[in-house]
């Protein structure tokens, strides 16, 4: 059973202390046939986004590649309302997801943390250090 609601609006509220442009997790804003990058926002603390959301609201985020393993953190709401969207019949809006070619391929670091216990992953990594 759906709820027929569309999604129209998402505000999105960051939450990353010290944060810096090498950490990555910037969103991207695409224009609309999804060619061109329009604006890079950066996830910086207390930034503040209202972004409508349509068919066409193409958006992306970097990768995140901040150097102890932290996360990058937000908080974010959708307003939703009935109604038809683009005209097309009465139903729930969902996200689009990009093609996998805009997808980061796997580096050799990213693999060896995924398949390797965290215990011994932290141990190696303080050792390095």
């Amino acid at each position: 059973m759906t709820s027929g609601l569309i999604r129209r609006l998402a505000l999105i509220i960051y939450l990353n202390h010290d944060w810096t442009s090498e950490y990555g997790g910037q969103l991207e804003l695409w224009n609309e046939d999804a060619s061109r990058k329009e604006a890079e926002i950066e996830p910086i603390f207390n930034r503040t986004l209202l972004m409508n959301i349509s068919e066409t609201s193409y958006h992306g985020i970097n990768p995140v590649v901040e150097p102890t393993g932290r996360s990058r953190y937000s908080f974010m709401i959708y307003y939703n309302t009935v109604g038809n969207i683009l005209g097309k019949e009465m139903g729930v809006h969902s996200s689009l997801y990009a093609p996998d070619c805009y997808k980061p391929k796997p580096t050799a670091r990213s693999l060896v943390r995924k398949w390797t216990p965290p215990v011994f992953y932290d141990f190696v990594r303080q050792r390095i250090r």
